[in-house]
């Protein structure tokens, strides 16, 4: 409907966008009053675009479509009654729809080195100013980046776009009648940077080098396809390719190298753009043979009257290659001689020597053996009798089942009943299914815990369990149990769950925390990727996943954290779906700049003033202007939802003192004041 101004209420006046409809309408007291229209002191016969209507005591004046010509005083006079009100035409920045929704809802896309160029023409009452920001900041022409603005469109141009150049773009038009916001998306392929170094050498022997780095910082906007690896010999010009890798692949591992030899290894990373620089190695030595270090000295398991069992584990230094197997010593107690055990080296770390004398105190030591020959012995272990233990070990307590789901199971069990609870060593657990008789062992060293989860069973399927105590003398009584799996949970698509706790759009006050909870579900669960504005998470922001929720947590909110926010989900099955949110980041403006006053009609003055730093980073921005008429006297506002950086008050009365006060103000709060020193006065005419 038109906007309407009831002239007998003495409204100021109304606001009315060109183009659009508007009424002023005043009620006389008497249906036989004849009443008279004026405009701007000017009687009012006819003008192009206005009607005047009589309904009953109702005398209207109707604009069907406001025009600049149209904003005016208007003055009604009939009878007794002699009123008036304005007409405000409002004109704001305004811009094509259709292109408006290209440039919002597709990125536009460049490749590194070509030329970007953005025109956005617009209409609207002049001087419109147009203001082009990114990352909140006003973009500044330079040797590549220039802004041109016209009375009629604004265009940014890019002479040779870079990667630097992706992100969010933001472009304000603004004048007396408002502002306009339009948000834009640049994205600039190119080439991956070189992959992250420095590159680390996991394995160098005589017969291999395996090397390892870490993903490019940047992939150019592209996915990666492959790292392509080469390999010189130092001294020579030439550079030998070895071979590639996937993506998901950052180790390589060449068996092309020679004894005693040195090498520099680089490595590439491949996208769609092309080919990245290369990360270049340090020089790397092909070591020759060297055996393996001591491992530590053995343990004593279990005894009996002609046998010891022993273990122990692998050594910490295993040579130029790989470890084969081991050698085992023995020796009485009280002896030097050490007396093989084994003449083939054992691939298992424990091994039962038999064929013991009753009754006599025996030590033991270990050598690992790889393609080098047989390494450093360890120490010896401690003596212990080839005789039966004479404390023998009844089941565990309290076997029973604590949790379980479709692939897996807790068991949980109590120490055996024994005098010296010390006595027990360790535990032993065994699974076989309900379709073999065959048991296998879940650990290959004893456990110390009275509790083992064990993983990787079958979804609606029948298992055994066993557990047995072990001390020196070997397992004790084994007790079974029986349990059946969960059937596995049905598959569940990735999706989001949105209520009305959850925002598209959030206002954070600078400073405070950002703290958002998305609700989901999946069956599996799903990987969880954030990103902003399309790239993954600065540092400072906090990502916590778990029981069907994920959360975002930044501490402290920066201007730099306003953007768009986006949730990934994807699963094993290939399903994918997204959420995205807005963040603005905000906070009570920054105080105007310094106000001067300007003459620039008779008898009215003109307040300008510099525009608030907050301008910068805040869309909804808007002045408020105050006067008083003395030094002490109170403030009144006489201007408001002010968009530019001036205002004209007419409304002077001459020999008086006028002082101005300029506010910033947003959707938080309003600035400190900016004042004029001195004030303003227009000086009185003697009469003659």
């Amino acid at each position: 409907s038109a906007p309407r101004c009831h002239l007998n209420k003495q409204l100021l006046g109304v606001r009315v966008l060109k183009g659009e409809p508007a009424e002023l309408s005043c009620t006389v007291s008497k249906e036989d009053v004849t009443g008279t229209w004026f405009k701007d002191g000017l009687k009012l016969t006819s003008m192009d675009g206005v009607v005047f209507e009589k309904e009953g005591l109702v005398h209207k004046l109707i604009i069907n479509k406001v025009e600049d010509i149209h904003a005016g005083k208007y003055r009604f006079e009939g009878g007794d009654i002699k009123t008036e009100a304005s007409i405000f035409v409002e004109d704001p920045p305004q811009v094509d729809k259709v292109l408006l929704k290209n440039l919002t809802s597709v990125p536009t896309v460049a490749k590194a080195g070509q030329k970007v160029q953005i025109k956005i023409p617009f209409e609207g009452r002049l001087p419109i100013r147009a203001m082009w920001l990114k990352d909140k900041m006003e973009l500044v022409d330079d040797t590549r980046i220039r802004v041109d603005n016209t009375e009629t469109f604004t265009m940014l141009s890019i002479s040779s776009s870079e990667r630097k150049d992706c992100g969010d773009y933001k472009v304000r038009l603004k004048n007396d009648s408002g502002v306009v916001e339009i948000n834009l998306k640049l994205l600039v392929l190119d080439k991956p940077q070189p992959p992250a170094g420095p590159i680390k050498i996991v394995q160098s022997s005589v017969n291999d080098v395996t090397i390892q780095w870490k993903p490019p910082k940047d992939d150019g906007g592209k996915p990666l396809q492959r790292y392509v690896v080469e390999r010189q010999q130092v001294g020579k010009s030439d550079w030998v390719t070895l071979g590639e890798t996937p993506r998901t692949c950052t180790t390589f591992t060449t068996n092309k190298v020679e004894q005693d030899m040195s090498y520099y290894f680089r490595v590439r990373a491949v996208n769609a753009e092309g080919t990245s620089d290369a990360l270049e190695s340090d020089e790397v030595k092909a070591v020759g043979k060297a055996s393996p270090g001591a491992p530590d000295a053995p343990e004593v398991v279990s005894t009996s009257k002609d046998s010891i069992t022993i273990s122990w584990k692998a050594p910490r230094k295993t040579g130029s290659s790989r470890i084969v197997g081991y050698i085992v010593q023995k020796r009485k107690k009280g002896t030097m001689t050490w007396l093989p055990v084994n003449n083939a080296p054992v691939s298992d770390k424990k091994l039962k020597i038999t064929n013991l004398k009753k009754g006599l105190q025996y030590e033991f030591r270990v050598a690992a053996v790889n393609d080098a020959g047989i390494g450093d012995a360890s120490g010896p272990s401690q003596p212990a009798f080839a005789r039966d233990s004479t404390k023998t070990l009844g089941p565990v307590q309290d076997l029973k089942v604590s949790s379980s789901d479709s692939s897996s199971v807790t068991l949980t069990w109590k120490t055996p009943e024994t005098k010296n609870g010390s006595d027990v060593k360790g535990y032993e657990v065994e699974v076989r299914p309900s379709t073999s008789l065959n048991w296998t062992k879940c650990t290959t060293l004893p456990l110390e815990m009275t509790t083992y989860t064990v993983k990787g069973l079958q979804a609606k399927e029948t298992y055994f369990f066993r557990v047995r105590p072990l001390n020196d003398s070997g397992p004790g009584e084994a007790i079974e149990l029986e349990a059946c799996m969960e059937a596995a949970p049905p598959v569940v698509s990735p999706r989001f769950l949105i209520d009305d706790m959850v925002k598209s759009f959030l206002l954070i006050k600078a400073g405070d925390t950002i703290r958002v909870n998305i609700p989901f579900e999946a069956s599996p669960d799903p990987v969880v990727t954030w990103l902003k504005d399309g790239l993954l998470l600065p540092n400072q922001a906090a990502i916590t996943t778990k029981d069907g929720t994920t959360q975002l947590l930044i501490a402290a909110a920066e201007f730099t954290d306003s953007g768009t926010y986006t949730i990934e989900l994807q699963n094993g099955l290939g399903k994918r779906e997204t959420f995205s949110f807005q963040v603005q980041v905000t906070d009570i403006p920054q105080s105007p700049g310094p106000i001067h006053l300007e003459e620039n009609v008779p008898n009215t003055v003109t307040v300008i003033w510099e525009p608030s730093a907050s301008e910068r980073w805040e869309s909804h921005l808007y002045y408020t202007v105050l006067k008083r008429e003395s030094e002490k006297g109170m403030w009144r506002v006489v201007g408001d939802l002010i968009y530019n950086n001036k205002f004209t008050f007419t409304q002077l009365i001459p020999g008086r003192d006028y002082y101005f006060r300029v506010v910033a103000k947003n959707c938080l709060g309003a600035s400190g004041p900016s004042e004029t020193v001195k004030p303003w006065r227009i000086q009185k005419t003697k009469g003659k």
